[in-house]
């Protein structure tokens, strides 16, 4: 097979690739509701979220001081989580 076959071929393969990634990528769309909790609203909206959840909660956290009293920040989100587990809340927490 001549190059420039080959060439239309690879042309071909990319446009047929694109067209299904952009037909496909449709069915995975959805709505969303967003929400800014940048800065101080953080804290409070978390503690909701943890207050209203009745399954489960998964969380990842970066690094989690182990010298944190309760009533630091971290230390009362930690206290939180408890509560929801003894409430019957799945609580996962991932370390990355």
């Amino acid at each position: 097979m001549d190059k420039s076959k080959i060439r239309n071929l690879r042309y071909a393969f990319l446009i047929a690739t694109l067209a299904v990634l952009t037909l496909t990528s449709r069915v995975f769309c959805y709505e969303a509701q967003v929400e800014n909790i940048s800065g101080t609203k953080y804290f409070p909206a978390v503690k909701q979220a943890i207050a209203q959840a009745r399954k489960t909660i998964s969380v990842v956290m970066f690094t989690v001081e182990s010298s944190a009293s309760k009533q630091s920040k971290p230390g009362e989100l930690v206290g939180l989580l408890i509560e929801a587990s003894k409430r019957g809340v799945e609580v996962r927490v991932g370390l990355a």
